[in-house]
């Protein structure tokens, strides 16, 4: 019942957002836990999730945290335990499969470390329930957490291997969810499009079994999604398609970083005056936890409250255009702690639907909350 509930709210919602009926809407909005697996414990009706009204949910799992580990172990997991509850619930799920070399190159073909790879990947995916798994990606930011050395040919073999791999263990168990290639960041930028991502797309574009590509843009202008999506688009078959899994204006707010507080905040809350940049107001609203500080900080400063209603447009001028085959968006679920937070600090602290770190519990986030619900959950 709180699942048809769910959905027919939804239906009315996306026909007021966009004034099409659910089953044109193209692009979905979930949202996404990153490796925070505790921040889906809570499945009751005053959980986030269930407050939060959607369908789609993202994780990633670091594997190189259960190498080694039996399947017990795994099993056991806080992180992955939760997100093999969802499932239960009526939730549809995203696994990216995080594979940080720390350090080292990528095994080798027949070695004992690429074996030990493939064997972690079937006991994380069985232990997350992958009968029940809608996506699984084959990385989480495979440029990000492979250290620049080993960007090399090595990767795009070890990535194309392992992406069969996964292929195998679906077949050989009869699963059914898709796979994707990803994620690849913040594709605007020239730099980041390296021979090996080209190689890795390619290979995504070649291989029928591969559902598309995973996105991750953390960027400052809105407009950058073009780029980002134009490019994407012509990397992929016409029946591919994109995931977004993680998106933000991170890049935005962490450029006001070393701007003086809006005279109106000021005054406020510094009667007696004050030479607090934002970035060290950030210290203290983590400190006070209160829940309208939070929500005068953002209305009150120009640079965040022109922003509030990011999400909606970026699904009216980007993901819902007919030319980008964005399937679904994730956007970060709960606001997390940053409590050494500096002028150079990146501005994570302001994502979330939910806020937390400056708020006093896990409250509606004045900035991200009203959009969320308006947009289209599948």
């Amino acid at each position: 019942m709180q699942t048809i509930t769910r959905l027919v709210s939804v239906a009315m919602l996306v026909y007021g957002a966009f004034g099409v009926s659910l089953c044109s809407a193209k692009t979905a909005i979930g949202v996404n836990v990153n490796g925070l697996g505790t921040q889906l414990e809570d499945l009751s009706p005053d959980g986030m999730l269930a407050r939060s009204g959607t369908v789609w949910v993202r994780m990633f799992v670091d594997m190189s945290k259960h190498r080694g580990k039996s399947l017990a172990e795994i099993q056991n997991d806080p992180s992955i335990s939760n997100f093999k509850a969802l499932h239960s619930q009526g939730y549809k799920t995203i696994i990216n499969l995080k594979w940080a070399t720390k350090g080292r190159d990528f095994p080798g073909p027949d070695t004992q470390g690429r074996l030990d790879d493939f064997d972690v990947m079937r006991k994380v995916l069985a232990s997350a329930g992958a009968e029940n798994i809608d996506i699984v990606v084959v990385g989480n930011e495979p440029f990000r957490e492979t250290n620049i050395p080993f960007r090399d040919q090595d990767m795009t073999d070890w990535y194309k291997r392992m992406a069969n791999e996964i292929k195998n263990f679906r077949t050989n168990n009869s699963h059914n969810f898709d796979i994707y290639m990803g994620a690849f960041n913040n594709l605007h930028k020239i730099i980041e499009r390296t021979t090996v991502l080209t190689d890795l797309m390619q290979f995504a574009k070649n291989s029928s079994w591969i559902a598309g590509i995973d996105l991750h843009t953390h960027h400052e202008n809105i407009e950058e999604w073009q780029e980002v999506l134009d490019y994407a688009s012509s990397q992929i078959r016409p029946d591919q398609d994109i995931l977004v899994t993680e998106f933000s204006l991170m890049r935005w707010f962490k450029s006001h970083n070393a701007q003086q507080l809006a005279t109106s905040y000021a005054n406020k809350y510094y009667p007696e005056g004050t030479t607090n940049q934002i970035w060290q107001e950030l210290l203290v609203l983590q400190g006070e936890k209160d829940s309208q500080r939070w929500h005068h900080f953002n209305a009150m400063h120009d640079f965040a409250n022109s922003q509030k209603h990011y999400l909606k447009n970026v699904f009216r001028d980007y993901f819902h255009q007919p030319q980008y085959p964005v399937r679904i968006a994730t956007f970060a679920l709960r606001q997390n702690r940053f409590l050494n937070y500096n002028i150079k600090a990146d501005a994570w602290i302001y994502n979330g639907i939910f806020c937390f770190s400056t708020c006093s519990g896990e409250e509606k986030n004045f900035l991200w909350s009203a959009d969320f619900t308006s947009l289209p959950k599948q």
